[in-house]
């Protein structure tokens, strides 16, 4: 009460003294709020609140601290999520729950992925040169893509000009 802040489900908000706090404090912020009204939920943490206000506000902390999310709208509130694999790591290591079933759900989704990690377009586009280069040298699309530590896919798309900047 003492920071000016209301607390009940559709009136509340993040205090000033939260928000421009160190991005420590705001991880353990989120880690209270997520213990409350989070959910793990396929390859996404989930935070569900009537209140438009504070879900956004969380959402402007989010980006800030380099999290992918988004807002659903509800007929019965509003939906946070939290997706992407690096902005999941990010939250496990650095956010967490302290609810064990919850931390061990999203460790084990993270444990799952089947993929690594994408690379982005511009640094494939980059690669372009070498692996030109090694195709014209006889080694195979697997080759290069193993070489180049990217998929073989990119390397496939890359040599029949699929994707441009």
């Amino acid at each position: 009460l003492s920071y000016g802040v209301k607390f009940n489900e559709k009136e509340w908000s993040i205090p000033n003294i939260i928000k421009n706090a160190s991005i420590d404090i705001k991880c353990a912020y989120i880690a209270g709020f997520a213990d409350s009204q989070g959910s793990v939920h396929k390859r996404e943490v989930l935070i569900f609140s009537q209140n438009k206000k504070g879900v956004k506000e969380f959402n402007n902390i989010f980006l800030e601290i380099g999290l992918r999310s988004s807002i659903q709208e509800r007929k019965d509130g509003h939906m946070l999520s939290i997706h992407s694999r690096a902005s999941l790591e990010y939250f496990y290591k650095n956010i967490g729950f302290s609810i064990g079933r919850k931390n061990d759900k999203l460790n084990n989704i993270l444990n799952n992925y089947k993929r690594g990690y994408y690379t982005t377009k511009d640094v494939l586009n980059d690669l372009k040169p070498k692996i030109k280069e090694f195709i014209s040298l006889g080694y195979s699309q697997r080759k290069t893509a193993r070489l180049l530590c990217i998929s073989q896919e990119a390397v496939r798309n890359r040599i029949n000009g699929g994707i441009k900047r």
